[in-house]
């Protein structure tokens, strides 16, 4: 898969730099499967059910205790399938009733939630979030103008997460989400617009924050009473997986499993909601539903490309990551490390969820496996067209509540945030290290790579993907 990782710069360096590229035995109980509601008529269904049940019994047993993957359409579920444990060491089977942690995947109903209450106007989205949460500003103040709540659902805000560990917070922290920003407030480094710096927690607390204040209620009532009760998700929470039949994570102690739950952060809106197949299935037909309970705004705004960098990669609606696989087009959110994925496919109309019950990241290999197949299936059943990114990258979309920015040369050394692979949250540990650019005639040079210029000024690229700067008001 490609994936676009944004670079910030560290100071005196003049460009901002973005840059794509590639990334790279226990008894089980019977599986659950709900047959497609599509006929056997020739339109693949029943192919791509024997496909998932191929990477289930590749994966189930072996990488995972328990997985789960549910299709819809526009009419609701196509296909749902569970198989192994949602708990091996109670030996309570997985179902498509077993809710299970998500991570990051909880961001989908915070924007979602935020966007609703924009809609009805009880939150306004272009309003300056400074005016609104706790936040340290400390930008350069030529670069220091509005953030708004559009730059958080987008994380073009300019927050720096902290490196490698969360700071640690009063024991117990508070049970609101503003006395809890209060005690470490996020802080802004990055101008606004400059680039994608992916917010882990902060970001989409603060939005929960504000959903707190439009609407009097605890974060968890608001996302009740605005998506999960509207769309039928009836049993999805942010109170963590603690009933009776909810998923209870593992991880591997050579031949046995283990249990090893994910750490409960205060931070909830981004990263706390647990969820069954069933609340997962209503979210999604409720976005690709010709008749939705969301409102039409709401669901235009989840499914379309809000912002796209300068480096021409996948961009970001208001509640998505934009991405392609199979050469179709998708819109995606992970959360923990992969573990978990929620995505559309805008043009055939279809949604997936998929998710397994370890830690373990080998296990991520079936829910990519899954996502790619889906695609992949979409095209082959013709419900949508391959359309590969470009050589030279997708074009810039600029939203009207960000700053366009001029292209820059990118010669020069610029910091580089790297990520650790452990955690929950793979980019709540990262590392920094730097990267130099150099020229050769027209061509750029990054390490090994030569990049070469592309019809988009101050874009280029190689098969491995694009580079790209930008200069912001401050020079930097």
């Amino acid at each position: 898969m490609t994936s676009s990782v944004s670079l910030p710069v560290a100071r005196p360096m003049l460009p901002v730099i973005a840059l794509v590229t590639m990334l790279i035995a226990l008894g089980l109980p019977p599986s659950v499967a709900v047959p497609p509601d599509l006929d056997d008529t020739g339109d693949g269904s029943q192919e791509l059910q024997q496909e998932i049940d191929v990477l289930l019994e590749e994966h189930v047993g072996v990488t995972t205790p328990g997985a789960m993957v549910t299709v819809v359409g526009p009419k609701g579920a196509l296909l749902t399938e569970t198989g192994g444990w949602a708990d091996p060491l109670s030996r309570t089977p997985l179902t498509p009733a077993s809710r299970t942690p998500v991570a990051s995947v909880s961001k989908v109903v915070t924007s979602l939630t935020a966007l609703r209450l924009h809609d009805e106007g009880l939150l306004d989205l272009d309003a300056d979030v400074r005016d609104q949460v706790a936040v340290t500003d400390r930008r350069d103040p030529a670069v220091a103008g509005p953030v708004t709540g559009r730059h958080l659902l987008t994380h073009h805000s300019g927050l720096s997460e902290p490196l490698l560990v969360h700071p640690a917070l009063p024991d117990p922290p508070p049970t609101d989400l503003q006395g809890l920003l209060e005690q470490n407030p996020p802080v802004l480094t990055h101008p606004a617009d400059a680039g994608l710096h992916y917010s882990p927690l902060q970001a989409h607390t603060m939005l929960g924050a504000m959903i707190e204040e439009a609407t009097n209620t605890s974060f968890e009532q608001a996302t009740t009473d605005w998506v999960l009760e509207p769309v039928g998700a009836d049993t999805a929470g942010f109170e963590g997986a603690t009933a009776t039949g909810d998923v209870a994570l593992m991880a591997k102690d050579g031949e046995q499993w283990v249990a090893s739950p994910w750490p409960a952060v205060p931070e909830t809106p981004a990263a706390m909601l647990t969820w069954s197949l069933q609340d997962a299935s209503a979210l999604l037909t409720a976005l690709v539903a010709e008749n939705s309970p969301l409102p039409d705004p709401v669901v235009e705004q989840a499914t379309t490309v809000a912002v796209r960098p300068a480096h021409g990669g996948g961009g970001h609606t208001q509640v998505f990551f934009e991405n392609w696989r199979s050469g179709v087009p998708v819109l995606e959110h992970a959360g923990a490390n992969g573990l978990a994925w929620l995505a559309l496919i805008p043009e055939a109309e279809i949604g997936v969820f998929v998710a397994v019950t370890t830690e373990d990241p080998q296990a991520a290999e079936f829910t990519t496996a899954v996502l790619d197949t889906l695609a992949d299936w979409t095209a082959r059943s013709r419900r949508a067209e391959r359309e590969p990114m470009p050589r030279d990258g997708m074009a810039t979309i600029t939203p009207p509540w960000a700053e366009p920015l001029a292209p820059a040369d990118p010669v020069g050394t610029h910091q580089e945030r790297l990520f650790a692979g452990r955690g929950p949250e793979l980019l709540l540990r990262t590392v920094t290290g730097q990267i130099t650019v150099t020229r050769d005639g027209d061509d750029v040079l990054l390490g090994e790579r030569r990049l070469t210029p592309s019809q988009t000024p101050g874009r280029w690229c190689d098969r491995q993907g694009c580079l790209a700067a930008v200069t912001t008001e401050d020079g930097e």
